[in-house]
This record gives structure tokens, sequence and C-alpha cells, in this order.
């Protein structure tokens, strides 16, 4: 059925001529004077505004004229135009209302109910009392209105511009507050105040270019150069030529404060890909200077040259001002592809024995004492008994262990959520066999952990099997974890998660050599169920104020600028891990090299890299003499450990919630799991171990670990060192 089309009225309307329709009605053509603008223009304005007033009067009539012949995109133009002109000029209130509330019959009458909206409150904050006259009183501008005027009422009315380069009390405060800040060297508490301001009065020229400055003295270039970039968007929206000005020479100074990287990629190296700080470079900003905050930054540099891969990675540090030339020169390892060839089997057995592989049954059984603490004030302490039984001839094998975790920890996500201390104990034990049925090994495993919180238990088998003459033994596993979650001092009957864990590894060790063996393989993990944890909260923010959050924030700052809500962390019911790994041990004379490298990919995007080398060094001891039965013999074990990893793809340093009709609408997945994060992490250490007796060894392992977090809340970096301390007895 056809709709009666509304009818539309100029309010008294005096004109010669023919009436035209409008909206199906009649309306009178060009030349009517339309009596909200006519009353107004008999009121006559003040000495004062006269010479702003007039010219917005004569184009609020000229825009009502437009808007009665349906030429809605005049209307807006007559009165942007206005608009802009008593900006500059200082209007009368009431003259201003009667051009916002003209815009906002054009923009209802054209259907755009928003901007309505928001032209029906500018009115109304100048004019409380104004209202659209008879003639306009359509469907559409009735339902604006009355929202425009709901809004009003209650308090929430949208305010109109200010006039060019004014700020309200409130921006005044906080503008004259960051700098006090800046004065006083504490441009943390000044980024706060302007991301406090921002956060409530929106975007402003002068608000960001102030924000600007506070990054700009901390050491924060880039930032400053974006906000300050903003700022002066802002100032041109405005047509405020003289901050205009202002920013524009700021920028010229920030641009010539910011160091630069000159990287140079040696010539015949392909596909290349240039990361610093594990963010990747775009190829055509690589052939320029690459600006970057004063401080340290890691470039590396990835691809192929004469078909082989090539790395670097250097780590720099820099100024203001500076600009730094790197080159990229690859430190390539030597690459043995064989080393005397065992091609059979007395050189496998003499590979056997120079790889410490004994005949007949060997036990061992040890106590180990191991510490972990950090600089983000965690601690571990971790005692453990452990056994193992293996008879090579007979061909079966069994071991097992028992352990204690007693965890303390006071980090900076326990204290930005205003959480106290916790201890937490975890007991665990495993128990595992295997029986050799040539050429074939089938073993089985079992483990089991306890704590206030957590159950978690893993059950699983391993094929190994002696093929090609032993040079080379392939093997699968499975493992199927079943673990509870739960909430400390809560029974699992009141709350309780079931998660599940299916793993597999696939590969092969291969014998290149009478003191080489090398290992390939390949793991696939899936994780069933909700592995969030049920304590960790995720702060949330405006989407205007995330940006703005700087990797490490404090929590004080982080509590400034986060949304009053304090949701728990939501992960995706599934994830399927994948890795690829890459081993090879060679033994020299008195020492043995053992390499490694685990590449990573999960479901959840995801990407790691992890490289581990030891070196362990037996320097004294070990041949009998005469008067001398070779002891004590002495190790020395180094190690050295090197992990990279990208972030989950919905992993934000600073998660937004946007507020609904009915509560704020949260990101779908959102975690404060470090570990879910991009970081890199470096460990380096040594151990002795001391064999005093064919019976009793003692050995000592000492650690260092450092920790860069790339983009994360609360904290930069941590160092933390690692411990243990064992006692062990093995006989034949």
């Amino acid at each position: 059925m056809r709709r009666t089309p509304e009818l539309i009225m100029l309010p008294s309307v005096v004109a010669l001529g023919k009436p035209v329709a409008v909206g199906g009605r009649s309306l009178m053509r060009a030349g009517v004077t339309v009596a909200l603008v006519a009353a107004s223009l008999a009121a006559g304005p003040s000495a004062s505004a006269e010479s702003a007033d007039a010219p917005a009067q004569a184009a609020t009539k000229k825009a009502l004229e437009a808007v009665a012949a349906k030429k809605y995109d005049d209307a807006h133009e007559l009165l942007t135009e206005a608009h802009k002109r008593c900006r500059r000029a200082s209007c009368s209130a009431s003259v201003e209302a009667e051009m916002f509330l003209a815009h906002g019959i054009a923009y209802a009458m054209k259907g755009d109910d928003a901007n309505a909206r928001i032209r029906f409150e500018w009115a109304l904050a100048r004019q409380g009392d104004i209202e659209p006259s008879s003639g306009f009183q359509t469907k559409k501008v009735k339902a604006a209105f009355s929202a425009a005027k709901s809004k009003v009422s209650d308090g929430k009315g949208v305010q109109p511009p200010l006039p060019v380069g004014a700020l309200t009390s409130d921006q005044k405060e906080a503008v004259a507050s960051a700098k006090q800040q800046i004065a006083s060297k504490d441009w943390e508490s000044c980024m706060g105040t302007m991301i406090g301001s921002l956060s409530v009065a929106g975007d402003y020229a002068a608000g960001k270019l102030m924000l600007a400055r506070c990054q700009d003295a901390g050491g924060l270039l880039l930032e400053a150069q974006r906000d300050a970039q903003a700022a002066l968007e802002l100032a041109k929206a405005d047509e405020n030529d003289e901050l205009i000005k202002d920013v524009e020479s700021y920028l010229g100074e920030i641009d010539n404060e910011i160091p630069r990287i000159n990287l140079k990629v040696p010539a015949g190296v392909a596909n290349v890909e240039v990361k610093i700080d594990n963010t990747v470079v775009p190829p055509e900003a690589v052939k320029e200077p690459i600006p970057h905050n004063p401080g340290k930054a890691v470039v590396e540099v990835r691809g192929k040259r004469g078909g082989q891969p090539f790395f670097f990675s250097k780590e720099i540090t820099f100024e203001r001002r500076e600009s730094i030339d790197v080159e990229a020169s690859s430190e390539k390892t030597p690459y043995q592809m064989c080393l005397e060839a065992a091609r059979n089997v007395a050189e496998r057995q003499k590979c056997e024995k120079q790889f410490l592989v004994k005949e007949g049954l060997t036990v061992k059984a040890g106590l180990e004492v191991s510490s972990y603490n950090d600089s983000d004030d965690t601690g571990v302490v971790s005692p453990s008994l452990y056994f193992a039984a293996i008879d090579p001839t007979k061909g079966w094998n069994a071991g097992g262990q028992a352990l204690v975790d007693v965890v303390t920890t006071a980090s900076a996500d326990i204290v930005a959520t205003a959480s106290r201390r916790f201890d937490e104990v975890r007991a665990g034990a495993s128990l595992g066999g295997g029986y050799k049925v040539s050429p074939v090994t089938v073993g089985v495993t079992g483990n089991f952990s306890i704590e206030g919180d957590y159950v978690g238990r893993t059950v699983g088998a391993s094929v190994t099997a002696d093929v090609f003459e032993k040079m080379a033994s392939p093997y699968v596993t499975y493992g199927f974890g079943f673990d509870i979650i739960g909430r400390a001092d809560t029974e699992f009957s009141i709350f309780r998660r079931d998660v599940q864990r299916h793993t597999i590894n696939a590969g092969t060790s291969l014998v290149f050599g009478a003191s080489t063996v090398g290992v390939i393989g390949g793991t696939l993990e899936i994780d069933v169920g909700d592995y969030s944890k049920p304590y960790r909260h995720v702060p949330m923010f405006r989407s205007s104020v995330a940006p703005e959050i700087p990797a490490g924030a404090a929590s004080d700052l982080v509590a400034l600028a986060r949304l009053p809500i304090d949701p728990f962390e939501q992960l995706p019911d599934e994830r399927y891990r994948y890795a690829a790994h890459l081993g090879a041990m060679h033994r020299f004379e008195t020492a043995t090299l053992r390499g490694s490298e685990r590449l990573y990919r999960d479901s959840w995007g995801q990407l790691a890299s992890t490289t581990d080398v030891r070196f362990p060094w037996d320097f004294y001891g070990g041949e009998e003499k005469e008067g001398d039965d070779g002891f004590p013999q002495l190790r020395l074990m180094p190690h050295g450990r090197f992990h990279v990893q990208s972030a989950v793809e919905f992993w934000q340093r600073a998660y937004v919630a946007t507020e609904g009709v009915s509560g704020y609408l949260l990101p779908k997945f959102r975690t404060g799991d470090r570990e879910l994060g991009p970081l890199w992490a470096a460990t380096a250490g040594v151990g002795v171990r001391a064999g005093l007796t064919e019976l009793l060894s003692l050995s000592v392992q000492v650690e260092g670990t450092y920790t860069r977090f790339l983009d994360h809340l609360f904290i930069f970096e941590r160092w933390g060192l690692f411990t243990a301390s064992t006692v062990e007895l093995e006989w034949d």
C-alpha cells in the first residue's frame, strides 16, 4: 500500500506565485519569508554581534528555503559555512540556536537522524525553549527533536563546538597541569593527565599537542610525532591558523630529534625480511632511514643467499638526533655434512661406547633441589626425588620422579589487580617404563600433579624402532592430558572446568658418523576446553585511549586510563599447536656439543623459535692410572638458550570496550597472559658435575635469564636466576 506523503508547511508564508509540491503537499515557491527567521530579524541583533548575526540569519533563511525545495545539500552547505563564520566572530546565542535548529531540520528531512539529533542538541544548548515551527513538524523532525530534547533533559546532550581556539575549563586545567608536570620532569603523570582529559572530552587539537609534548619528554618520539600529526589534522579541521603554525613548527622540531637506523643489506640476499624489535619493516621503508625511539633496538635481517638461510641480529643503542649505520653481515656457523661416517657394526659399537651407552643394568637415583627467583618478585623452590633403571641387554627401562613446587609471587600482574602476595604449593609425580622387542621398543608414561586450584593428569605411550642397521630410529609418541581447573578454597563441585590435551610426537634420530647423531621431528598438540585463568582480570579502555597506552605502562597509569570494568580473561576453547625441531650431537674426545632448534606456530597465530646449545666438557679425571682410580671426574656444563615469539592474533596491549545499550561490549577473546604476547628471552648458565666415586656424584647448575616483553602492560623486562643442586647415586 502506498504511503501518504507527510504534510510539510512553512510558517507564515508570504509570497507571490504558484504553490510547489513538497513531500506531496503544497509550499510556496522561492521568495518565502520564514516566520522563525523573520521574527529574529524583527527583533534585531545587538550592536556588538550585528556584523556576525546578520549573515548567519540570512544564511538560515536561505537554508530553510532550500529545505522547502528539497535541496538539502544546498541547505547543509549554507549552514556549515554560517557556523564556521559564527565560530570565528561569536554570533549571539539566539541566532546560533536558530541556525542549529534549521540545520537539524535539514538533516532530519534528508533522513540523517544522527546528525539531526546532534544539531537539535546544539540548538537546545544555546536556547532551551526553542522548537521547530509547526510548518516543519514532520514525523522525522519530531522524532529527532524529541530524542535530542530527552538527552538534553537528562544532562547528556552534546554541546556545540566552542569558538575557534577556545577550550573548556576542564581542558584548560588539564593542559596547565600537564605543563607543570613536564616542568617537574614527571612525563608519565603528564601523559596520564592528558590521556584522561582526551578520554573524557574527546580529541582536541591543543590536548593532542600537549600529549605529544609529554611523550617527547619521556623519549617516546615516534608516539609524539603521531599525536602531533593528529593535532595538526584537528587544528586544520577547526581552521585554527595560529595552532596550525605551532603544530607544524613542533613537527619540524620532533622530526629532527628522532634517531634513525640506516640499514645496509648485503648484495645477493633474496627474500629479505627486516624486523626491528620484532616488528616487520615494510620493504620500501628499508630503503630509507628507519625512525626509532631513543634507547635500544634489536635489528634482525632474514633471507636467503646462495640458496642457504641468511640471518643477522644485532642490538644497538642510540640517542636523540643520532643516525646509526648498521651493516647486516652474517656470522655463518660452519656446517659439517659428515665426519668419520660409521657404516658397520664395529663402528656403531664404538660410537655407542663413546656416547656412554652402557651394557647391563644401570640404576640411578638422586635428590635435586632447584630454585628460581626473578626481578618480578616471583620465587619458586622445587625439591625432587628421581630414579631410573635401564638394562639395554634385556631391553627394558623404568623410571619415576616426585617433586614439590613452592611458589611465592607478588608480580606486577598481581599488584595491578590489587591482590596480595600469595604462596602456592604443587605436588607432582611421574612414572614410566619401556620394553624392547627387537627392533621395536614400546613405552608407557603417567604423570599426576595437584595444587589448590588445578589437577593435572597425563597418560602416554611411545613406539621406537631401530632400522637400517640402527642408522635410524624413528619414533611416535602419544599423550593424553585430562586436567581440572578450579578456584582456590573452592570445591570442584562448585567451580570446575575440565580441559583435555592430545599430544603427538613423531620423528627420527639419525647416525651420521661415529661421533655425530642428529634428530628431526615434529609435534602436534590439541588443547580442548576453556584454559582461561579464573583469577585473571583484563583492563579495558576506550578506543580513543587504548592507542596512547605505552608498552610497559605502570599500574598507576593503567588504573587512571582504564574503564570502570574488570572482566575476566577469555580464551578460545580450542588450540592447535605445531612444532618442528632439529637437533644434533657431536662427540669430541673429551666433550660433546649439543644443539637444537625448535620452530613453533599455533592456530591462535603465535609463532616462536627456540635455540638451545649445550657443551658438557670432561676437563679433569676419567683416566685410570697406577695408584689412581680416575676420580674425581669433573665436568663443566655451559648452556645457552634463546627464545623469541610473536603474539597471538587476538593479543592487544590495551583492549577496547565500547559502551552499548545494556552495558559495555567486550572483545570476544582477551588475555593478560604474558606468554601469549610478543617477547624474547636469552638464557646463559654453567654447571659443574663432580663424580666423586663410581657410586656418588654431585652437581650444581646456575643459569640467568633475561626476558624482554615487547608489547605488554605493567612490565618491560625481567631478570631471572635459576639454580639446581643434585646428589646422585649410580650403580651397575
